[in-house]
């Protein structure tokens, strides 16, 4: 199967697979480098697009099934107070293709972190207030500026360039991008917009940089350790 990667053009569909190519600026072997913006540390892991997930160790693969995934663990299958950190996603459905699967909200939280960091968003127009909202802890939801300034030391809304709606097919706009110290790693999240078959889809882009220090002792998705069912990991 060839993986579309973020920022194709066209969905030239066959059976398993589609061809892709970047777009607006997006560059890369796999479309990731940001248009005007020079990338000073490497992806270690990611969940882009409808979503298209690469793991710390350059696995390439998508998912088809929703529900709730676990893309890091560290250590290896902790959970909720035993983890340093620990990254879940949920993702749903919208769209025609089995794969037409979007990252709708996520969570990034662990002894690394501090806090229990909450994501989403949600149908609506691009840029509007609801698609794009942080939660701190058990808190209101609120913008990613509001956080900021809540966690300055940690929490930090990105510079982008300003986008306005997608227009085409299979374009993407950006409506903000934040990013979250992590111990000895960094998250950067990212709410976008793609328009698919007429249709403007939210959703939230995920990566992970700096996981290549912290050696073996890495779990979830992004790791390569996939679930029992391999029918919703392809």
């Amino acid at each position: 199967m060839l993986f579309r990667s973020h920022g194709s053009t066209a969905d030239n569909d066959s059976k398993d697979g589609c061809v892709c190519e970047c777009l607006d600026g997006w560059s890369g072997s796999d479309c990731s480098q940001e248009p005007q913006e020079a990338t000073t540390t490497i992806d270690a892991g990611k969940a882009i697009d409808d979503p298209h997930l690469t793991s710390v160790h350059g696995t390439h693969f998508d998912l088809y099934t929703s529900g709730k995934y676990t893309l890091l663990s560290v250590p290896r299958h902790a959970t909720g107070d035993d983890a340093d950190l620990l990254v879940t996603a949920y993702v749903e459905k919208i769209g025609e293709r089995k794969n037409d699967l979007w990252i709708r909200r996520m969570s990034v939280s662990g002894k690394w972190v501090g806090e229990h960091y909450s994501f989403k968003t949600s149908s609506g127009s691009f840029g509007s207030e609801g698609t794009h909202l942080v939660r701190i802890g058990t808190g209101d939801w609120m913008s990613p500026a509001s956080a900021q300034k809540e966690k300055p030391s940690a929490f930090r809304v990105l510079p982008h360039k300003k986008h306005d709606a997608p227009t085409e097919d299979f374009s993407q706009s950006i409506s903000d991008r934040v990013e979250l110290e992590c111990g000895p790693v960094t998250a950067l999240i990212r709410w976008a917009t793609v328009q698919k078959n007429g249709e403007d889809v939210n959703h939230i882009d995920f990566r992970m940089s700096g996981l290549h220090n912290l050696g073996e002792n890495v779990g979830g998705l992004l790791a390569d350790e996939f679930d029992a069912d391999r029918k919703s990991v392809v």
